[in-house]
């Protein structure tokens, strides 16, 4: 969620639950960023999901990318300009994707792919 440091209280909570999996270390989140321009709050986490939040909406989830990757998702950040961003999972691949396709409505956002482009430490790709 969003937190205001300065009154010691939460802002916005997000609702992260994932009603198809009870298991709570799957749905771990590792990584949050916001969008440059726009009031969303993307996330991933380990079971290889990518979440959009509407801040603007009270933290509403707005899309779900299942299976965006094939092992569980440790990264994101986004372009300068927002349009795009890239993801990185466990098995040592990126994935780039546009959100105008999102916007769309279309299944899958990915335009690009980069494979084995970390190393592997105790079963986990490491930068």
């Amino acid at each position: 969620g969003l937190y205001d440091y300065s009154k010691e209280s939460p802002l916005l909570t997000f609702s992260y639950n994932d009603s198809q999996n009870d298991d709570a270390k799957s749905c771990q989140i590792n990584d949050v960023v916001s969008h440059p321009q726009l009031g969303l709050i993307y996330t991933v986490s380990e079971n290889r999901k990518i979440k959009v939040f509407d801040v603007q909406a009270g933290g509403k989830l707005i899309k779900c990318i299942d299976n965006a990757h094939q092992a569980p998702i440790s990264s994101i950040v986004f372009s300068n300009s927002g349009v795009a961003y890239a993801t990185a999972s466990h098995d040592g691949k990126i994935r780039f994707w546009d959100i105008r396709y999102e916007k769309a409505e279309r299944n899958n956002a990915c335009v690009g792919e980069l494979s084995n482009v970390h190393d592997t430490k105790f079963g986990e790709r490491i930068c």
